[in-house]
């Protein structure tokens, strides 16, 4: 049985001039003919002489790629990773100078595809058009990844339905760079940890004009390390531009101060989406257009800072701008400093959160477009949390009609938030206190009004617990 762990990556082309201070004793590099491409990267990647965290230099120019690279052989009687998997940096002469295209072969054959078999299977289950680097640590610096052209004649080899969002995962005709991992058989001294720097990537587009390329996908054996992703765009995704699950004990960071933004553009089912049990995520400066931002869910503890971002959603997206996600977490939070606009994406609006005992900061953030909610938190995680709300604008945020029938409010407290505090900015902006529901669905309040909970509970309370009631205790001073 071979597994696969994988990490998706794509874009550009542009001059071949060298970039300033880039000077490697022996750079490889392009031919312009896709066999003697491909072969000569994958020969550097196994090359036993690159010791770990050193660097493969690629010079200026457009490598024509075909097939798989950089995979090490499996051993069959034991079919797992090997651990002498590519493990470290490739560095190219610039971005959008040093470009990996993604193109057919010989005599225009499709882009050669691998087969993933899952455990159980009695054969293989799914199919990609991928290139693919295993590895424990990797750097990309100063590349272009470019898969504009289809590279598949099946539209839909290599697809497969996500069975929780409802769309495709991975796009079929495009190239899809898997950059996987076999840290789950890593040593205790293995590098191991992730260095995105001044890198595009560029997916295709299908004949709707669709995005159908993966790019940057990380699915790690629960370990953790440190992932850093800075001055980087990423175009034309069809699921997440970035995705890193499976992870533990890890350090994110994305983005950065003003030189070091990370843009997405045009991705079908988000921007950057975690998925790590005790961790720490750190966004800032991150722009998106037609693309969701922030997916977090947490396992155990986790940190989540998202500061100085413009974060502009896709129409019609199921992601939020930030969305938190995790009955079975919990999560310290700062959302602050950042711009939203939203028309109609998701059905509670640019922040979303049903992260269980959260404790958190939404403050001086900007909010445009429309829809139900700007922000609605604690909708479904059965656990108290607690949240500070203060300075955000809303002057640009138009409340449109509830699904539920709930009423309507900028500002959405869900029955398990808590010992809370709103504070208005300069605009005046309503807020809906959510309490919880009985089995018939009537809303819950005491003889004052003040709406009541029990933590532990779904919305609906079971009628022997009613007099186990709460009053949620929320603090709402400077709004109506």
């Amino acid at each position: 049985m071979k597994q696969i762990f994988c990490t998706a990556l794509f874009i550009f082309l542009s001059t071949s001039v060298w970039a300033t201070g880039w000077s490697p004793e022996d750079p490889l590099m392009p031919t312009g003919d896709s066999t003697q491409d491909t072969e000569n990267l994958q020969a550097k990647l196994h090359d036993s002489k690159l010791g770990k965290g050193e660097t493969l230099y690629l010079g200026p120019g457009t490598f024509m790629i075909h097939s798989v690279t950089g995979r090490q052989s499996i051993d069959e009687a034991a079919p797992s990773y090997s651990t002498e998997l590519f493990n470290g940096n490739i560095q190219g002469a610039g971005k959008d100078v040093t470009i990996l295209k993604g193109v057919r072969g010989p005599n225009n054959e499709d882009f050669e595809p691998i087969n993933e078999q899952w455990p159980g299977d009695p054969e293989p289950s799914r199919t990609y058009a991928v290139m693919l680097i295993e590895q424990l640590y990797l750097g990309l610096k100063d590349l272009t990844f470019d898969s504009e052209s289809d590279l598949l004649d099946d539209p839909d080899n290599g697809m497969w339905l996500d069975p929780w969002r409802g769309h495709n995962g991975y796009g079929g005709r495009g190239l899809t760079l898997f950059v996987g991992t076999g840290s789950v058989y890593g040593g205790p001294n293995e590098l191991i940890g992730t260095d995105i720097t001044n890198v595009h990537f560029k997916g295709s587009l299908d004949s709707n004009g669709d995005p159908e390329t993966a790019h940057l996908f990380q699915q790690w054996g629960d370990v953790g390390g440190m992932h850093n992703v800075t001055n980087c765009e990423f175009e034309n995704s069809s699921n997440g531009a970035l995705q890193f699950f499976g992870l533990a004990n890890a350090t994110f960071n994305v983005g950065g101060g003003p030189k070091d933004k990370v843009k997405i553009t045009n991705a079908l089912q988000g921007g950057l989406q975690i998925a790590c049990r005790n961790c720490a995520v750190n966004v800032s400066r991150i722009e998106t257009q037609d693309a969701a931002g922030v997916f977090f869910q947490t396992n155990g503890h986790s940190t989540l800072t998202v500061i100085h971002s413009d974060i502009r959603i896709r129409p019609a997206s199921v992601y939020a701008g930030v969305e938190l996600m995790g009955n079975w977490g919990d999560l310290s939070f700062v959302i602050e400093k950042n711009k939203f606009h939203s028309e109609d994406a998701w059905l509670w609006g640019p922040i979303f959160s049903d992260v269980a005992n959260q404790n958190g900061l939404i403050a001086d953030n900007k909010f445009t477009g429309r829809g139900p909610a700007a922000m609605y938190l604690g909708v479904y995680s059965w656990h108290p949390g607690s949240v500070t709300i203060r300075g955000n604008k809303f002057d640009n945020w138009e409340t449109t009609s509830d699904p539920w029938g709930l009423g309507t409010a900028p500002i959405w407290l869900g029955p398990f938030i808590v010992d809370s505090i709103v504070v208005g900015g300069k605009n005046k902006v309503n807020v809906f206190d959510e309490p919880a529901y009985d089995t018939n669905w009537n809303p819950l309040y005491n003889d004052d009004g003040k709406p009541l909970t029990i933590p532990g509970y779904g919305t609906r309370i079971p009628p022997e617990e009613i007099d186990n009631l709460v009053l949620k205790n929320n603090t709402i001073t400077g709004v109506k």
